[in-house]
């Protein structure tokens, strides 16, 4: 489909795409392809006009952006150059009040921890449901949560409109594991959902992103793009939007056994707790033909 086509036509072959993938996509492992092959499209777009991605995008809405780490090592807690702490939560309706209580010891311990200036975030990785969700905000909130991350199934929209109608201080983040515009429009509509989280290798590249941030700018919503400290798409696509404030960033490796080498090089590192792309032309990545070579 894309052999001999113009690659800077990014927004008609992203809807030929879409459309020839409909009878077995539309959400999943079709939409991680068009992703892939989104961000290649603007990645060639870039290195032709010799300017990096977030220029084409509209250019830069801040210089760098604040990192926030998702982290339960308590190390890691300690490097207080990150704005905030995203705490993966280990136990859910299955594990009882036990569990319950074991969540709020582990946020009750990292608050004590970090102290009262930063962040604290919490991602359920879509195991909780509405009553179990409900009672952890009962829980959390005297910690000053920021926001809790996935609590239930992208699909579970009914569930979604029930936490909307429960007034709870702490907010709520998903997306995720939602795919393309259209399925972040219905998690809006629920009207519970603060913070929308799409990852750019899954929900359709760059392209579907920066719809998605539109679309959430007309309510007042920000976009924090899951891991897109750690993507090259991610920064420059966060760079270029008024709406989406910092970046999550997560340690990738064993602090023990150390860093291995990459097999993309140009993603960088946050430096002091902030973090921006590369200035090098399209995203500013490369294949390590070394790794390439040992494979």
């Amino acid at each position: 489909m894309l052999v001999g086509e113009d690659p800077t036509d990014i927004e008609r072959l992203w809807d030929q795409m879409f459309r020839a993938s409909l009878p077995y996509g539309r959400k999943g492992l079709s939409m991680f392809a068009i992703s892939a092959v989104d961000c290649a499209l603007w990645d060639i777009f870039g290195k032709a006009l010799q300017q990096p991605v977030y220029r084409l995008l509209g250019g830069a809405t801040k210089e760098d952006m604040l990192v926030y780490e998702t982290t339960n090592d308590r190390v890691d807690w300690d490097n207080h150059e990150f704005f905030g702490v995203k705490l993966a939560m280990p136990y859910g309706p299955a594990d009882g009040r036990e569990g319950l209580l074991k969540n709020r010891d582990l946020v009750k311990e990292c608050r004590e921890r970090i102290g009262d200036k930063r962040d604290i975030m919490l991602d359920c990785y879509m195991a909780w449901d509405v009553e179990y969700t409900i009672r952890m905000i009962d829980l959390v909130e005297p910690y000053g949560v920021r926001w809790i991350e996935e609590a239930l199934s992208p699909d579970n929209i009914q569930g979604y409109e029930k936490l909307a109608r429960y007034t709870g201080p702490v907010a709520l983040a998903t997306g995720e594991h939602e795919y393309s515009r259209w399925g972040h429009r219905d998690l809006l509509a629920t009207g519970a959902i603060s913070v929308f989280q799409p990852d750019i290798n899954w929900v359709g590249g760059i392209s579907e992103t920066r719809k998605i941030c539109a679309m959430a700018s007309a309510w007042g919503l920000i976009v924090v793009p899951h891991a897109g400290g750690l993507q090259a798409a991610g920064l420059h696509l966060i760079k270029s939007q008024v709406n989406c404030p910092f970046a999550e960033w997560v340690r990738t490796w064993n602090r023990d056994s150390g860093r291995p080498v990459a097999g993309v090089l140009g993603v960088p590192d946050p430096a002091h707790g902030r973090i921006r792309p590369s200035e090098a032309a399209g995203l500013g990545i490369s294949l390590n033909e070394d790794v390439l070579e040992q494979a």
